[in-house]
């Protein structure tokens, strides 16, 4: 799923309007709010940034994707060894198993 940023405002120093960015993951939280997990290429960071900033230019869902349902409610699209309790922790304190899942299949959406 590839995204374009709409006119940011403020300006942000990453997501500069016309900015293309492939969509990672689309997190849909208890309340209904929907957001796009995109790497942030200052550091190379996933982040989730809510979906309204961006325009779809291609909805293609990679077949590797699936859905999965939060125990607090709320639903994740996206790949399914991501689903795991604990993935994005484990990401964030630099798990090497994490880290190798995490680039295994960010590389397929290059």
């Amino acid at each position: 799923m590839i995204v374009v940023v709409r006119q940011s405002e403020p300006p942000h120093k990453w997501r500069a309007e016309g900015k293309i960015f492939a969509v990672q993951e689309i997190s849909i939280n208890s309340g209904g709010r929907i957001s796009f997990r995109i790497e942030d290429p200052t550091d190379n960071t996933p982040a989730l940034v809510e979906h309204d900033r961006f325009t779809v230019t291609d909805g293609t869902i990679p077949d590797s994707w699936g859905v999965n349902e939060y125990t607090a409610g709320g639903y994740t699209v996206g790949p399914t060894a991501w689903h795991e309790t604990g993935f994005w922790e484990r990401w964030m304190d630099h798990d090497p198993d994490a880290r190798s899942t995490y680039q295994e299949f960010r590389s397929e959406l290059e």
